[in-house]
């Protein structure tokens, strides 16, 4: 009876860290697939975030351009008289 409930007992503790050791390896392989997708996913987002900036840039420089341009055009400038010509400050 003794030796039966001993190979009972290891049978159970077999099967136990048979389980064990399975559901190890199938964690550690769907964590590896979790990551694989989640970095695919993030990278594409990098890949579409870049190509974006790399489109705004030159219409931002080409708007910040066309601004200063316009504020030259529309600037008062200083009408040259002769008492302004012999400013001592100049």
């Amino acid at each position: 009876m003794k030796s039966t409930f001993r190979f009972i007992a290891f049978a159970v503790l077999a099967c136990a860290s048979l389980v064990s050791a399975t559901f190890g390896a199938l964690r550690e392989v769907a964590a590896a697939t979790y990551r694989m997708a989640k970095d695919w996913i993030r990278g594409g987002f990098k890949l579409v975030a870049r190509v974006e900036d790399a489109f705004a840039r030159p219409a931002v420089a080409i708007v910040q351009a066309k601004a200063h341009a316009q504020a030259l055009m529309k600037r008062e400038r200083p009408v040259l008289t002769g008492s302004w010509r012999m400013c001592p400050s100049i």
